[in-house]
């Protein structure tokens, strides 16, 4: 009896304050363990989100420029509009090629080019800046005009 009371008080307390210690890491080791692999798979996520985001937002700038085009080409002559459009991230390359406008974009997969038709064939050419020139994702102004049996795109 006399060895437990002196280890009881020699080493008793000091056990506890261990045992307490040595349980609180545990516990966070096992909180850890189950939380690093939710956060990676959460923000691995995000990226393919991100660049679906983009793809639509150039899907939508793609579509009005063309809706566009196509109603100042069957207003007719001397018919104009002006829009905003947004050019997202990633968009590298706009083209221009008879009733066709292509957005070329570079993603994760690769490139991805978004193409719109009009009823009419588009031109860039005329004293304004061409669009196809533009290669910063930002919200722009097209203006776009039907002369001469084209429908003209320039940046405002």
């Amino acid at each position: 009896m006399p060895f437990n009371w002196l280890w009881g008080k020699m080493w008793g307390n000091k056990l506890r304050k261990g045992q307490v210690g040595l349980e609180t890491m545990t516990v966070i080791a096992f909180l850890l363990l189950l939380t690093i692999p939710l956060g990676l798979l959460l923000f691995s996520g995000t990226g393919q989100g991100l660049e679906d985001v983009s793809i639509m937002q150039a899907n939508q700038a793609v579509v009005k420029i063309t809706n566009t085009a196509n109603d100042v080409y069957i207003q007719g002559q001397d018919s104009k509009a002006s829009i905003f459009v947004l050019i997202p991230p990633k968009v590298n390359r706009i083209l221009i090629n008879g009733n066709e406008i292509t957005f070329r974009m570079e993603t994760s997969s690769g490139t991805v080019d978004i193409v719109g038709i009009s009823v009419g064939n588009l031109t860039e050419e005329g004293s304004g800046q061409p669009i196809t020139a533009i290669v910063d994702p930002n919200i722009y102004l097209i203006n776009v005009s039907y002369q001469q049996g084209k429908v003209r795109l320039e940046r405002g």
